[in-house]
């Protein structure tokens, strides 16, 4: 099995190499510091009282929030996993579109997490190549 794999941000492929067991442990949680306020503010979406209007906003405030900040939290994941995208970040920020990056992401979620059959129903949903 290849220890490496290609992925494709603004028309430049980046070789990146995967992480061995230990430096991954510490990548997945980074992952689950940085992703944990999206997971919370879901978890709270059958809590909210929605014929009180100062629930229902705080909760639309806090989505709006995680969401409008997601393509940045990916993609800072995704520099934090492979230094040589970190090293090319101007160049990616110029060149890469969303999609590209999120793409690039399952790839690495996928030797993070190497449950084949869930991943792949996730690319197959759209959220890979």
């Amino acid at each position: 099995m290849s220890r490496t794999f290609t992925i494709t941000l603004g028309e430049t492929d980046y070789t990146i190499s995967q992480l061995p067991t230990g430096p991954a442990d510490k990548w997945r949680k980074l992952m689950e510091t940085v992703l944990l306020p999206i997971v919370q503010t879901a978890a709270t979406a059958g809590e909210v009282d929605i014929s009180s209007l100062a629930e229902t906003s705080a909760f639309v405030q806090a989505v709006s929030t995680v969401f409008i900040n997601s393509p940045a939290t990916i993609r800072g994941l995704l520099f934090e996993y492979a230094p040589v995208l970190e090293q090319n970040k101007v160049t990616i920020l110029e060149t890469a579109y969303d999609d590209e990056i999120f793409a690039g992401f399952v790839e690495v979620l996928r030797r993070v997490y190497p449950f084949g059959t869930i991943l792949s129903r996730i690319s197959e949903i759209g959220l890979g190549r």
